[in-house]
């Protein structure tokens, strides 16, 4: 069984499987994307040389029935699928909850076939499925005290002791390394945070003080790198407040090991990670 719904770009969803007035005949495009694979002939060995490989884009195609009322249903369909809009797919299966955003490239079929039939083709510049439930993962916790059964000493006892990471443990379940999202929070002044990978010695560090209520966003995923400072409402790019040599590291699938610090202020600094899982399929 599968779950299929779409969303067009202002936030209305279609659930598109089950729906009585569409019956969905195939969906296309949901394997691992195609790799391009650059290789070169050298006349002094066997075979070729390797040079690169990367994942292009893909290609979902949806071939859909539209139920009777035929031609309300269809006309009510273009709401999702109008080419070169946005658009959003979700797909949903027992062990994955996925989806990806797209363009749609065109919509073909005739409207003299019986029964009449449509076939969306959408474009997905990015190769990967991402995981619908994204994860937040704090850099620091409170360790709890407080156990039954007990008897409270006169001079008190501690019930919770709010305590900070040395290492943050990361667990990438996707199919292949992704960029993150690490989201700083200032609840007094920071001056020049920094936080490493500490098996790779890959570190981000900023040359910034943070005021209190500051939230700053450093954003490693290919093609969407970038700083943001958030103060008093007003959302403004940092980028130039990057240390030098610094490395917009990726989360490797399996485990990954960080830590931070500050030149002044760590204890006044919240640290989260956000990341989707990706998938090449389902």
């Amino acid at each position: 069984m599968y779950d299929l719904r779409l969303e067009n770009a202002r936030g209305e969803i279609l659930q598109l499987s089950g729906n009585p007035s569409y019956a969905v005949i195939s969906v296309d495009g949901i394997l691992p994307a195609d790799a391009e694979v650059s290789t070169t002939s050298v006349s002094t060995i066997d075979g070729e040389q390797f040079n690169y490989a990367k994942t292009g884009k893909r290609n979902i195609v949806i071939t859909v029935r539209p139920q009777v009322p035929v031609e309300s249903n269809r006309i009510y369909l273009y709401k999702w699928i109008t080419t070169k809009r946005w658009i959003r797919v979700y797909y949903r299966t027992p062990t994955r909850d996925v989806y990806a955003d797209g363009y749609v490239e065109k919509v073909s079929g005739s409207l003299f076939s019986n029964p009449e039939e449509l076939q969306v083709s959408i474009i997905c510049p990015e190769s990967y499925f991402k995981n619908t439930q994204g994860i937040i993962q704090n850099a620091d916790y409170t360790e709890p005290l407080f156990e039954f059964p007990f008897a409270i000493e006169e001079e008190g006892i501690e019930i919770s002791v709010y305590d900070r990471l040395q290492t943050v443990v990361i667990n990438n379940e996707s199919d292949d390394t992704m960029g993150i999202t690490i989201r700083l929070s200032a609840f007094g002044t920071v001056v020049n945070p920094r936080i490493y990978n500490r098996e790779t010695l890959e570190n981000i560090g900023l040359n910034f003080t943070m005021q209190e209520s500051d939230v700053i966003e450093i954003q490693t995923e290919k093609g969407k790198k970038g700083v943001w400072l958030t103060r008093n409402g007003e959302r403004t790019n940092i980028i130039n407040s990057i240390m030098a040599g610094i490395t917009w590291f990726q989360l490797e699938p399996g485990e990954n090991l960080f830590t931070y610090e500050a030149d002044v202020g760590l204890e006044f600094l919240k640290i989260e990670f956000l990341y989707n899982y990706i998938y090449g399929g389902v």
